[in-house]
């Protein structure tokens, strides 16, 4: 699972359907952050699947490798890659009319 923490398809979506609208003006996006973003670990527990989450991209592949291990042994697995917050991204470009 890529992880941004929020919903980084409306900030690129609003735009495109409602330029001149307040969200973009303001580049205040509501309902974008998700918050607390919950651990897919302490999910993974009682569901009895394989979670880990991964913060950095050199952890990726040691992740995935585990994650297949667990998918050889029985078992489904989930690896959270956690992605820069949505919040960090910068802000968002109106189209330009064609």
């Amino acid at each position: 699972m890529f992880n941004n923490q929020g919903y980084l398809s409306q900030k690129s979506g609003i735009p495109r359907y409602y330029p001149d609208g307040w969200a973009v003006k303001s580049n205040n996006f509501s309902g974008l952050h998700i918050v607390p973003c919950r651990s897919i670990r302490r999910l993974s527990k009682p569901l009895t699947v394989y979670g880990e989450r991964v913060e950095e991209p050199g952890e990726v592949r040691k992740a995935v490798e585990r994650g297949l291990r667990a998918v050889a042994a029985g078992q489904s697995a989930l690896i959270d890659v956690r992605l820069k917050p949505v919040e960090e991204i910068g802000p968002t470009r109106r189209r330009l009319a064609d």
